[in-house]
């Protein structure tokens, strides 16, 4: 494949997954009477205090007969600089560097690192299977999408200790046409696991693991 990004955080099984002491600060447990918008809110104050991040990304998508399936460790830093290697997978090697605008620059793995590509953010070098940017990859970026819905059927449940959030819309809401998204929250609220359906197929997964919260991540990081 020649795409050397795809990754759309936000960062996301409804088993606890993470056990990293960065996720084990709940504000309170969930209430019956939990709503989703109650749910955002708690996700958008976490988010106001983190001003870097890294994690791992474990990553399954699905268009048509294509299957994509893919490994990330991703960076990020306020307000935009975002940087994504895929560790595993296919495209393993590759990565892109994204610092805020309409370009991204990257390179793609095995003898091809040596080529530095500076591209457009929606070009198909610098998207995945479903035609996610790299400015999608963070949380700020998934917490927006979620504000942005209008469900028609919206709820909050609670399994195995986790948070869970399924929202279905009356119409797609992404380019997939995705009419159906489960979210499973960590104890600070932070999403750390994500499904996407398109009637009863998963069309994408997202597990965020080995998550770090306002780290130190050297300037080196954001050049390539």
């Amino acid at each position: 494949m020649k795409n050397f990004l795809a990754l759309f955080l936000v960062a996301g099984a409804i088993l606890a997954l993470c056990a990293d002491r960065a996720l084990s600060n709940p504000s309170q447990d969930a209430g019956s009477k939990l709503t989703v918008r109650d749910a955002i809110a708690k996700m958008k104050a976490t988010w106001d205090s983190v001003h870097t991040y890294e994690c791992t990304a474990t990553v399954h998508e699905a268009k048509g007969d294509s299957v994509q399936d893919r490994t990330y460790l991703v960076r990020f830093e306020r307000p935009t600089q975002t940087r994504v290697d895929i560790v595993a997978g296919d495209g393993r090697g590759s990565v892109a560097v994204w610092n805020g605008g309409d370009k991204v620059r990257g390179h793609q793995g095995g003898f091809l690192s040596i080529i530095r590509l500076n591209v457009g953010i929606h070009s198909k070098f610098a998207t995945d299977l479903l035609g996610s940017t790299i400015a999608e990859t963070n949380f700020g970026s998934l917490i927006a999408h979620l504000e942005s819905l209008d469900p028609r059927v919206e709820h909050v449940t609670k399994s195995a200790g986790r948070i869970v959030l399924v929202v279905e819309l009356g119409s797609p809401s992404r380019k997939s046409e995705v009419p159906k998204e489960v979210y499973i929250l960590a104890p600070n609220w932070l999403p750390i696991e994500y499904y996407e359906f398109a009637e009863a197929k998963v069309v994408r997964h997202v597990v965020d693991s080995s998550l770090k919260l306002n780290i130190d991540i050297p300037a080196s990081t954001w050049q390539l």
